[in-house]
């Protein structure tokens, strides 16, 4: 969930008991007037379309490194704090993306802060160049697997793989180099075979081992958890 201004989520209030009471010096307990809050907001897109970013966890921390809270951003990119005033550093993580740190976020009584934040997507695509078949290698029988699956046969293995920011698609059954996954990749293979140029990998998203001689222990691709909505391309997804 985003921020909802109507609703102060994150409160850190020095001195306190925690129940809204604090001690005074002579032991009485005595009402706690908590400071004037301030607000941090704003939005996190990604550095390829500059489209919102859902699910990135932003966890705020204060000048001594203190945690402070921890917000998600919502289908909008959105994310929100309220906070003592103060200054504040803020950490925003997600899968296939850079971890984004910024510092000195200064937090002043009654005023929103907003600081919008670029992620840096890296794609986690650790697959073989043509290898369909879940091999980790290219050869004839993954041109038979790839004949099969587009007339309905099994998908490609271990390589459906997020290239760009929402987009999904089986990236290993590209091996013309035109970040598709199509008939044209069946013409290239068997000329490859027949002796004609090597595989090309997309260049949006080459292997990120591609010197690699074993297969991977994990799979390539994030878990259905990490894909969020479904924005597969279907030019370069699967036939149905």
């Amino acid at each position: 969930m985003g921020y909802d201004p109507s609703a102060s989520r994150i409160i850190q209030v020095g001195g306190s008991t925690g129940n809204g009471m604090q001690f005074v010096s002579d032991g009485r307990i005595g009402d706690l007037t908590p400071p004037e809050t301030g607000i941090l907001t704003g939005t996190v897109v990604d550095n390829w379309y500059s489209n919102p970013v859902a699910g990135v966890e932003v966890s705020v921390f204060d000048n001594n490194n203190n945690p402070c809270g921890v917000d998600t951003t919502d289908e909008n990119g959105e994310y929100g704090f309220t906070l003592n005033p103060g200054t504040y550093s803020a950490l925003y993580t997600k899968y296939s993306y850079l971890d984004s740190t910024i510092s000195n976020i200064v937090i002043t009584s009654n005023n929103t802060t907003t600081l919008d934040v670029t992620l840096t997507f890296q794609h986690q695509c650790d697959y073989r160049v043509g290898d369909v078949n879940g091999s980790w290698s290219y050869n004839g029988l993954d041109v038979t697997y790839s004949l099969a699956y587009f007339k309905g046969g099994s998908q490609p293995m271990d390589c459906l793989c997020e290239c760009t920011p929402g987009d999904w698609w089986y990236v290993c059954c590209d091996v013309n180099g035109d970040c598709e996954c199509n008939g044209f990749d069946i013409t290239y293979a068997v000329f490859y075979l027949k002796g004609g140029p090597g595989p090309i990998p997309c260049p949006d998203c080459p292997p990120i081992n591609p010197v690699s001689k074993e297969k991977p222990k994990k799979a390539s691709t994030a878990s259905n958890s990490d894909r969020g909505s479904d924005n597969r391309s279907p030019r370069k997804y699967a036939p149905k």
